[in-house]
């Protein structure tokens, strides 16, 4: 079974810029390509969006260190 690569990407929210909470603007998320993506540039795939619940992060869904920020 061929396996894919995972990136992790740099995101900045205008929408989360300067909020009450002073949660940071900036995130990282990880991005999951599948082993064909590099390959064929006029194949499309779908998209699949994981939001991670309240306190959680989208790298702990990929079993990275959930105690760490």
């Amino acid at each position: 079974m061929k396996h894919g690569n995972v990136l992790m990407e740099r995101f900045e929210s205008a929408v989360l810029a300067d909020n009450p909470a002073g949660d940071p603007h900036a995130r990282t998320v990880p991005v999951y390509l599948p082993p064909s993506y590099g390959t064929d540039p006029t194949r499309r795939y779908p998209v699949i969006f994981v939001l991670a619940g309240f306190t959680g992060r989208g790298r702990m869904l990929l079993n990275d260190n959930p105690w760490s920020p």
